[in-house]
């Protein structure tokens, strides 16, 4: 390959299997013909119209790539591989999903109110601070992901370069596309992995997984959004079992309200139409209500909550 005849490209990098070229937009470098020299290498075009500052950081961002790369050659993982080297024991992996079941509750009702924004190619991931996969949510039934599953590790020793194994290394938000990745069981997966700052010391990862599509800049926001609601839930859920401890059993205005209409005997719908709320906002109240009543089903929580003194009969319409 000579370099002297194309000055319109910058070689990042050769290592023994793959070349990068980095080219300022795809015009420069389409329909150009590129000489292997004797052995063949993986090559991987990378392109960009930014400028300026954009330019920089998104080097910096190529450079992060290839740094990944050299990493996973050198400790031997085969690019080759159909499936993630690491993943749990059904011993260790029930353990796990006790451990983050607040977490992966919250990230369950969150995600359901933003159902109808996904589009059939996508998935939202949620992970604990070590990159290990603790639900998968597919609203659409479409975008499997067979290999992304419960228990399954997303750092460079199990699949390669990926969006969440550098937005641990790096501390922030990473957006990885096909061509970047190590695996080739990721060569149609586009990953958007963003961290979530829970509790203290408490971090876990929101990914978007979109299959054979770009992700656009309305799922970029809307993950930002989910990522927000997620914390805020969370950390506020977190203060209230604090308070708990302490205390006795309080409820919101809102829940209270709810919790009158089910001790009244109606149903979720009936209760989402006179509250003129969605019934997975009422859903995830009701869930809320159940948690601090510490019960399983509605006629416990009412049972539990007329013993406590906090609804009376003089307060239910029936």
């Amino acid at each position: 390959m000579h370099a002297a005849a194309y000055p319109m490209y910058r070689v990042v990098t050769q290592m023994r299997e793959v070349c990068f070229l980095y080219f300022r937009t795809s015009s420069d470098w389409e329909g150009m013909h590129i000489e292997y020299i004797k052995m063949p290498v993986r090559l991987i075009i990378v392109t960009s119209g930014l400028k300026g500052g954009g330019w920089v950081k998104h080097l910096q961002y190529i450079n992060e790539v290839l740094s990944s790369w050299k990493k996973c050659m050198k400790i031997g993982l085969p690019n080759n591989i159909l499936f993630p080297v690491l993943s749990l024991n059904q011993k260790d992996k029930e353990k796990l999903l006790v451990r983050n079941s607040l977490l992966i509750s919250v990230f369950e009702d969150c995600t359901n109110i933003f159902k109808g924004m996904l589009p059939v190619e996508s998935i939202f991931i949620l992970t604990d601070s070590h990159g290990t996969i603790l639900k998968k949510i597919n609203h659409c039934g479409k975008a499997s992901f067979p290999f992304l599953t419960e228990g399954i590790s997303f750092l460079e020793e199990s699949m390669g370069t990926n969006s969440v194994a550098m937005s641990i290394n790096l501390n922030k938000p990473v957006y990885s596309i096909p061509k970047h990745h190590y695996c080739s069981f990721l060569n149609k997966t586009y990953l958007f992995c963003k961290p979530m700052f829970l509790h203290e010391n408490t971090t876990a990862y929101l990914v978007l997984a979109n299959e054979n599509k770009p992700i656009s800049k309305e799922l970029f926001a809307l993950t930002e959004l989910l990522c927000s609601h997620i914390c805020s839930v969370y950390k506020q859920i977190k203060k209230e079992n604090t308070i708990c401890k302490n205390q006795k059993i309080r409820l919101s205005q809102k829940e209270m309200s709810i919790l009158l209409l089910m001790a009244g005997g109606k149903p979720d719908k009936a209760i989402a139409l006179e509250m003129n709320r969605c019934i997975d906002t009422i859903k995830f109240h009701k869930k809320n209500i159940f948690r601090k009543l510490n019960a399983s089903c509605t006629i416990e929580a009412v049972i539990k909550a007329f013993k406590e003194n906090i609804i009376t009969l003089d307060q239910i319409d029936v």
